[in-house]
């Protein structure tokens, strides 16, 4: 049971969600609670918190004198709130730079900077944070900002983490002056909201054996540089009959007294698709995270090679790629690994029916799957028999027969180098 998630299960979790729950009757009830919570920094909250208790513990004024000690704390936190209204930020502006990815489980830096555009210098500046949703967490303690100059503009950074993938949309940060005592904090400013996508982690894979040959290309890559057919040098030979003039090479040409054209042919290159087994019925969560982040490896493995990754099957749904040969970003496999959730019941037919069509070009397909059973080595057949080499790969118990290779998945989010 996920406990985090059961903690934040009356607090809205998308940012459409909250700002409707903002603009709800309720919503507009809890607002003067949320401008008081702003209002006053953290030994605030905290001593009234504790003001709330000595009221309680003051209402026999006969047999105790608590009630001084309440009268005393009410003194500065009313004083303190009066004066907020001379440590205004006039003139400033605030504004957050978020990173535009963040690998689940790592740290993210959030860069909050403020703006002063008045004449006067602004000092003790408090960043506070907005609450984040369950999967996320802030390692370190509030920032502040000393000073900023006018004119100037003056940062702080906060750390967060995130535990679960996906796209993520958090609420503004507030920064305001500090009132004397470090009590409260004068009108704030905000930034705007920060959106961003969580992506899984990449397996770290040192390995990966693929029984895989090559394939002719016409049209080579799609970002090749000549017109039609993608051609690869050979080097240059003797002029003959029917050889095109735009290929003559005329520095060979002058240098042996005889007509020389350059000759080329076609290239011939690996493709390879990597298929994503979603069935909730075979594995976990967890299991599917591990394949997911195993498929992240696989792909950063292959994006350095040789070989171009055409294809990301996840589930039943077919994204075409282009990576591979410097030819894409690895980022553009890590976005549509991190919004991947459960799917249904693995159907052979239909997704061999989806593949068929791209099936001619591949030389190999690696199969991740959360599970291992005739269903499974249907669809390999078929794979195999349309001419196309796969590589099996397991995540979770599975037996190690034939050409199945399984991966436990603690090693996968363990971080261990993987001989695949």
């Amino acid at each position: 049971m996920n406990f985090a998630r059961l903690n934040h299960i009356l607090i809205p979790t998308g940012k459409a969600e909250r700002d409707a729950f903002r603009q709800s009757r309720a919503g507009k009830l809890f607002r003067p609670l949320v401008t008081g919570y702003l209002a006053l920094t953290d030994e605030g909250r905290f001593l009234a918190t504790f003001w709330l208790i000595c009221g309680a513990a003051g209402l026999e004024v006969g047999t105790t004198q608590i009630y001084l000690l309440w009268s005393v704390i009410t003194g500065l936190l009313v004083a303190s709130i009066v004066h907020r209204r001379y440590y205004k930020l006039t003139d400033a502006v605030a504004h957050v730079e978020a990173p535009r990815r963040i690998t689940r489980g790592d740290e993210a830096a959030f860069a909050i900077s403020v703006t002063n555009h008045s004449d006067v210098s602004y000092y003790a500046m408090r960043v506070e944070r907005p609450l984040l949703p369950w999967d996320g967490a802030y390692p370190a303690g509030r920032p502040a900002i000393a000073e900023v100059g006018p004119g100037e503009t003056a940062r702080a950074l906060v750390a967060i983490r995130f535990v679960a993938r996906g796209e993520h949309h958090i609420d503004p940060f507030h920064v305001g002056r500090v009132v004397p005592f470090n009590l409260a904090m004068g009108a704030v400013i905000s930034t705007g909201g920060a959106r961003f996508l969580v992506v899984p982690r990449s397996a770290r894979i040192e390995r990966l054996q693929l029984p895989m040959g090559v394939r002719y290309q016409p049209g080579g890559v799609t970002v090749a540089s000549q017109a039609g057919e993608s051609l690869e040098f050979v080097g240059v030979r003797p002029y003959r009959a029917g050889d095109r003039v735009r290929d003559l090479h005329h520095r060979s040409w002058a240098r042996h007294g005889f007509p020389v054209v350059r000759e080329y042919q076609q290239e011939y290159f690996t493709r390879v698709g990597v298929i994503l087994d979603t069935d909730k019925t075979a594995g976990s969560e967890d299991t599917l995270e591990a394949a997911i982040e195993l498929t992240a490896g696989i792909t950063a493995h292959l994006s350095r090679g040789e070989a171009l990754i055409d294809l990301l099957v996840v589930g039943e749904e077919i994204h075409q790629l282009s990576m591979g040969r410097h030819l894409g970003r690895l980022e553009q496999a890590l976005d549509l690994l991190a919004c991947v959730d459960q799917g249904p019941t693995l159907d052979p037919g239909a997704l061999t029916g989806v593949l068929s069509p791209h099936l001619s070009r591949l030389s190999c397909v690696v199969f991740v799957a959360l599970a291992w059973d005739e269903t499974r080595r249907g669809l390999v057949d078929r794979i195999r028999r349309a001419g196309t080499a796969c590589k099996m790969l397991v995540v979770g118990d599975a037996p190690a027969v034939g050409d199945v290779t399984p991966v436990d998945p603690t090693s996968i989010t363990a971080g261990e180098a993987l001989q695949l």
